[in-house]
């Protein structure tokens, strides 16, 4: 009868909760910054699932991490090549024109309505000012979700947002209204191929055609 010795059925148990460990840590840290928080999410139940203590066979093993390998290509790319996107054309030329758009400083100068619009449900804190970045929460008080800066032409009001928690996500909306009547979402992006600091960058990257990656499935 083969002996097995304490110090080996305890190791197994560590490597196992290790494992799970790291793919909790590379699902929902910035390691993956590069995927959209949903794919994180992904790789960690793909993750989890491939270390699952009754799945100890060497072949089904690495038959998951085939399929895990194959399907995060997929995830990578595919949305990519498909979601990239430019400004709308029809405004190109209104966000470019010198002097038209003002910079705003507080959202308390934001229609409510559009507001809500693209914070539905809860409101931001103000460009520069504190915020719970990540889901290690500071102040209670404070928002998740932050503007990180706003201009507008009166008629159509930019923003560029963060959110943070465990995921780290950012995206631009312009939403125009028009006196009393309802706001209208006139374009909903993710984040550009580069920072974008402030509203004068955004107009160079407009002018230079820059691409944003597609509408966030989120919604701070």
């Amino acid at each position: 009868m083969k002996t097995t010795f304490p110090v080996v059925r305890i190791f197994v148990p560590l490597r196992e909760i290790f494992l799970r460990l790291f793919c909790v840590f590379c699902a929902f840290s910035r390691l993956l910054g590069f995927l959209a928080p949903h794919l994180r999410k992904s790789v960690f139940i793909c993750g989890w699932s491939l270390f699952r203590v009754n799945s100890r066979s060497f072949a089904v093993r690495a038959g998951r991490l085939l399929w895990i390998v194959a399907s995060l290509t997929g995830l990578i790319f595919l949305p990519r090549a498909v979601a990239d996107s430019t400004f709308p054309t029809a405004k190109v030329a209104s966000v470019l024109e010198g002097g038209r758009f003002k910079n705003l400083s507080t959202i308390k100068d934001v229609p409510t309505d559009v507001l809500r619009l693209c914070f539905p449900n809860h409101l931001p804190a103000d460009p520069g000012k504190p915020w719970n970045q990540t889901d290690a929460v500071q102040d209670a008080t404070l928002p998740f979700s932050r503007v990180q800066w706003l201009a507008t032409d009166g008629t159509d009001w930019i923003l560029f947002w963060e959110h943070g928690g465990i995921a780290y996500t950012t995206g631009f909306m312009m939403i125009a209204k028009v006196g009393s009547a309802p706001p209208v979402v006139v374009w909903d992006a993710g984040p550009a191929k580069k920072q974008l600091e402030t509203f004068h960058e955004f107009q160079e990257y407009i002018r230079s055609k820059g691409l944003f990656s597609g509408p966030s499935s989120f919604r701070p």
